[in-house]
């Protein structure tokens, strides 16, 4: 996942001539507390700044 999402931001890099000001990532509400960490860490291995993270809400049975 962490190469996509290097492989995304490299791109729209290149094609806007400049970085993004604003990435939102968003992760399945199921995802327990080891796999949002996960998630967390690979974005925090970025040099970018960190506000947070929102998981998408449950879906309604």
């Amino acid at each position: 996942m962490s190469v996509v999402l290097s492989t995304v931001v490299a791109r729209v890099s290149e094609l806007e001539a400049e970085p993004p000001q604003h990435v939102v990532l968003t992760c399945p509400a199921v995802w327990g507390p080891y796999r949002r960490e996960q998630f967390t860490e690979m974005i925090r291995g970025r040099d970018w700044t960190w506000s947070g993270s929102r998981s998408s809400p449950r879906p309604r049975r």
